[in-house]
């Protein structure tokens, strides 16, 4: 039987992360195909890093440091330079995203933020269709998608989604809008 995952509703980190995870498997139902590109770089400056520290621990541990030290001021001089490009891609390329996709001859980049005045979930998508690159805005409020018990409404965050993602593929909005306003609710 599938039990269904509750999430604490007093973690607004939680909360977004519980979001952030449903968005990649409801876009492969849109036809899109995930890109791991962003992720890729990242984990090769991560494990480079990793590959500069052992390597300088173990000539240090064989040879000694007074032998071997020109090599760790070299290793420790990259380890830092590399780090630097670590945080600094982190910071600006890699910032906040939680999907990348393709379908077709669309690019599509999804973002997400939670706003610090109030539980309120902000997706910025950024589509490159026909060499024309558009970015968007979507915002909600989180209770929308959680019952009291901490229970998420995939459902009802999956029919949200799409209809934002159907409106900005059909070119409708402009840039920077929030989309909320115009799609339709059913009121309960």
């Amino acid at each position: 039987m599938n039990k269904l995952k509750k999430t604490n509703l007093s973690s607004i980190q939680e909360v977004k992360y519980t979001m952030d995870d449903s968005v990649s498997p409801f876009m492969a139902t849109m036809g899109y195909q995930e890109t791991y590109l962003l992720m890729n770089i990242r984990f090769i400056l991560g494990y480079t890093l990793v590959i500069i520290c052992s390597n300088v621990a173990t000539c240090n541990y064989i040879f000694g440091f007074m032998p071997s030290k020109t090599y760790t001021l070299w290793g420790v001089i990259g380890y830092f330079i590399l780090y630097g490009c670590y945080t600094l891609w982190n910071c600006t390329a890699g910032r906040s995203i939680i999907y990348q996709g393709r379908k077709k001859d669309i690019r599509l980049s999804i973002r997400s933020s939670i706003s610090k005045k109030g539980p309120t979930y902000t997706l910025t998508i950024e589509i490159l269709k026909e060499g024309i690159l558009k970015k968007f805005l979507a915002k909600e409020m989180f209770n929308l998608w959680f019952t009291e018990e901490g229970i998420f409404e995939k459902e009802e965050f999956n029919v949200w989604l799409k209809n934002i993602i159907k409106q900005i593929e059909e070119g409708k909005g402009s840039f920077i809008i929030d989309i909320s306003n115009i799609i339709k609710r059913k009121e309960s």
